[in-house]
């Protein structure tokens, strides 16, 4: 295939929309995962807007496992979980508090508390992990945007004052990942000619510090724990209230027994589907993240019952002595 000028592609009206670059991000994942090495090239270069594409393309609309509901608010960049950082930090908190509840109550049932107690429990803990959460959040917000803005204003005022420096070791640090050392010159160059941006760069190649995200440490500490506090205060809810609806009909003893089962399967589909939600940001696999987590949840419960138990065991004996 003929090589393609650079003044033909930055000048081609195809390759220009809102953003200054026409792509299709899905698309250009679903080439990659062609197994036709020439096919691949080809669905690559149409993805970019490098080739027109032809009306009701077959193989790239037929590819639908990597779609994001997500993708066409906010093309932000090749990762959309920093992009949509709100989403990915409620859904965070989600999957955390699910967990947080569901080990409490696993806990809770293995050591043969009463449903009551277990409810209680699991609502103190998940409050306070949520607020816990929050807390963590805004402080780590806080803490890296004043450390990446106090870096940069160095970054910067170097580049102000001893600008050969600061492009010497830039070249040095494009040399070491293999560029000859004459194109690293010109490329620092060029791009040392903006200040801004120039100082942008070192920052995440010098020092590997990526931009602050978009959101205030009032919103990411909001957004975990609202996602904390509904996604782990949806169990002990579900199973004070099949207490109270079927306390009359059934033993207490069976019926909380029942209700823990039932419950550990809704979490584990809750779980899988919050996975498989985050794989819709990620671009991965949502079978495999969702199966993923599922696994995880069920290793943490089987050691959640394992503690229960030990509770049981220890805690027993203990009682029947108050007892008499």
């Amino acid at each position: 295939m003929a090589a393609t000028s650079t003044e033909t592609l930055t000048s081609s009206p195809q390759l220009t929309n809102r953003r200054g670059v026409q792509r299709d991000l899905t698309a250009a994942r679903a080439a990659f995962a062609c197994a036709d090495g020439d096919l691949r090239r080809e669905l690559s270069r149409e993805a970019h807007g490098l080739l027109a594409p032809e009306p009701g393309s077959p193989q790239l609309s037929a590819t639908t496992s990597t779609w994001s509901p997500w993708l066409d608010a906010s093309e932000a960049g090749h990762n959309e979980e920093l992009a949509h950082r709100g989403v990915t930090l409620f859904l965070r908190g989600g999957v955390d508090g699910l967990m947080t509840s569901l080990l409490c109550l696993s806990i809770g049932d293995a050591a043969g508390w009463p449903a009551s107690m277990t409810v209680s429990l699991s609502a103190a803990v998940v409050g306070c992990w949520a607020t816990y959460m929050g807390c963590r959040e805004a402080l780590e917000h806080i803490t890296y945007k004043s450390y990446y803005s106090r870096e940069r204003q160095r970054e910067a005022w170097e580049l102000d004052n001893f600008p050969e420096g600061e492009v010497e070791e830039m070249v040095q640090l494009y040399v070491k990942k293999g560029l000859a050392e004459g194109k690293a010159r010109a490329a620092i160059g060029a791009m040392a000619a903006s200040p801004e941006f120039f100082v942008d760069l070192m920052m995440l190649e010098e020092l590997n510090m990526a931009p602050p995200p978009d959101i205030t440490s009032t919103s990411a500490a909001i957004r975990v724990c609202s996602g904390a506090l509904l996604g782990g205060g949806l169990l002990p809810l579900l199973q004070s209230l099949g207490h109270q609806l079927l306390a009359a009909y059934v033993a207490p003893t069976v019926l909380a027994h029942h209700m823990y089962w039932s419950l550990l399967a809704f979490a584990i589909v809750g779980l899988g589907y919050l996975g498989a939600l985050r794989a819709s940001i990620t671009h991965q696999r949502k079978r495999y993240l969702a199966m993923q987590t599922i696994a995880t949840a069920l290793l943490c419960v089987m050691l959640a019952r394992s503690a229960g138990s030990m509770l049981h065991a220890h805690l027993q004996p203990t009682l029947l002595v108050q007892q008499v």
